[in-house]
């Protein structure tokens, strides 16, 4: 972790307070799962991409209805579908958007339900497929994992995929080769 956080330039100002969390849990009417609570207090969003609980709150708002109560529905996801607020889909029930993929793409983390504290994201189908947007459990390839990972096993994958093992002779000065 320490390395990754060297490489993607960690700010220590990114941290969130247990206030910070405790104010969304209120807004949202839920408790939020406890590695996600205890990572964003330990090391906060830097680097990761993560939203703050500012963001996490204002990214929410379902767009059609401009309400939260979808959050605390029942998360459920088959066959690349949820229930969501949206007829496409941007949001589930049961879930808030943890980091923003860009183009109404997001990675979302279960807060309902038996997957509570598993991880999805928004993404083209597969081609061929009867929809254009399909929802899976995040990882680094649309095929990989083919279960929800939780949120620090997510983390975790991030790190390792983006942490050079050992550094490569040429990127290394002179010097040191």
């Amino acid at each position: 972790m320490r390395a990754y956080r060297r490489l993607r330039g960690y700010d220590e100002s990114s941290r969130v307070t247990i206030e910070q969390l405790d104010r969304l849990e209120s807004q949202l009417g839920l408790r939020l799962p406890e590695e996600y609570h205890a990572f964003l207090t330990r090391f906060g969003t830097g680097g990761f991409g993560l939203l703050t609980p500012g963001e996490v709150y204002l990214r929410s708002r379902c767009d059609m209805s401009g309400e939260r109560a979808y959050v605390s529905l029942p998360f459920a996801v088959t066959d690349g579908h949820g229930l969501g607020c949206c007829p496409e889909d941007e949001m589930l029930h049961g879930s808030v958007p943890i980091a923003e993929n860009g183009c109404a793409f997001y990675t979302a983390l279960a807060v309902t339900s038996a997957s509570a504290g598993t991880v999805w994201r928004n993404d083209y189908a597969v081609p061929g497929a009867d929809d254009l947007f399909c929802w899976a459990p995040a990882g680094i390839t649309q095929t990989d994992p083919v279960t929800p990972l939780g949120f620090l096993s997510w983390i975790e994958q991030i790190v390792a995929y983006r942490v050079p093992r050992r550094p490569r002779r040429w990127f290394l000065p002179r010097r040191l080769r």
